[in-house]
């Protein structure tokens, strides 16, 4: 259980994504220290399936591709202070690039005008390039297994031996994937299965 005040889960920086917030739990001598947290936004202008689903997914394509996704641990409850469950996952570490097009994407105010101005940014322009170049290939490998991702440059980052990472996933193939041989694969297929209208609402900030 996490402490029910956000407030009181350390001062790790927080990522304020389109539709969530994502931050790495300090939080020492809790079971969750370190974990990152990702809390959905109230009132987000995009649907999003809920921490749940996101867990079954995430399960899902770690356990077929383990590099090239995160590791989803559980979902902590809502609580009085988080009117919604936030879904936990151990971090990853990401190469000095990725690191400073986080910091490009995410420091200052998001508008359309500064959107268009970041994505000139030298760094962005090195990090697109080789999503285009390496991460698509794996994206296509991945679709062919049922795991459907999205490449856009802003939801796929690379580890600190440049493999990537992907951090939006798009749709997963439940009813092939329900008699896979792998009985997490089996069963996290099996509850999308009776999910449906929460697969719809695709991507992950």
């Amino acid at each position: 259980m996490l402490p029910a005040d956000s407030r009181k889960w350390g001062t790790c920086d927080a990522i304020c994504a389109e539709r969530a917030i994502v931050q790495q739990l300090d939080l020492p001598g809790h079971p969750a220290h370190g974990l990152v947290a990702r809390t959905s936004m109230i009132g987000a202008l995009r649907p999003q399936p809920s921490p749940e689903v996101m867990f079954h997914q995430f399960a899902i394509a770690h356990a077929l591709f383990p590099e090239n996704f995160m590791q989803v641990v559980g979902v902590a409850p809502a609580s009085a202070a988080n009117p919604g469950p936030v879904l936990l996952s151990r971090p990853v570490e990401l190469d000095a690039l990725s690191r400073r097009v986080l910091s490009v994407f995410y420091d200052g105010v998001n508008t359309v005008d500064s959107f268009v101005s970041k994505q000139r940014n030298p760094d962005y322009r090195e990090h697109a390039a080789r999503v285009r170049a390496i991460a698509k290939h794996v994206a296509k490998r991945m679709g062919a297994a049922g795991i459907h991702v999205g490449t856009n440059p802003m939801n796929v980052f690379f580890d600190a031996h440049g493999i990537p990472v992907f951090f939006d996933l798009k749709n997963i193939a439940s009813g092939k994937l329900s008699k896979h041989k792998n009985k997490l694969v089996k069963g996290s297929a099996r509850f999308l299965l009776n999910h449906p209208a929460e697969q719809a609402k695709q991507g992950f900030p």
